[in-house]
């Protein structure tokens, strides 16, 4: 069997694991014009709650990249006391 890594389900599962704590936790992939593919988790979805913090967050030219990149960023993040807030 081979298993490889596969960082969208990585950062789905870590989405999982933070609605154990947080039931309103938000993850978002998108593709934008600008930035091409976006990955977020956050304390809760933007159109819902204005000042939600962002858990991590990653941008890339593959949907795998910008996940990749959210994971890196959520790692650095988790020593911090409080997330961003989004304004």
């Amino acid at each position: 069997m081979n298993i490889t890594y596969d960082p969208i389900r990585a950062l789905v599962t870590r989405h999982h694991d933070l609605l154990d704590q947080n039931p309103y936790a938000y993850f978002d992939l998108r593709y934008t014009y600008d930035a091409e593919w976006c990955a977020q988790l956050c304390t809760n979805a933007h159109e819902t709650d204005a000042g939600h913090a962002i858990l991590a967050e990653g941008q890339g030219a593959t949907p795998e990249e910008a996940c990749e990149s959210a994971l890196k960023d959520y790692q650095e993040r988790r020593p911090a006391e409080e997330p961003a807030v989004c304004e």
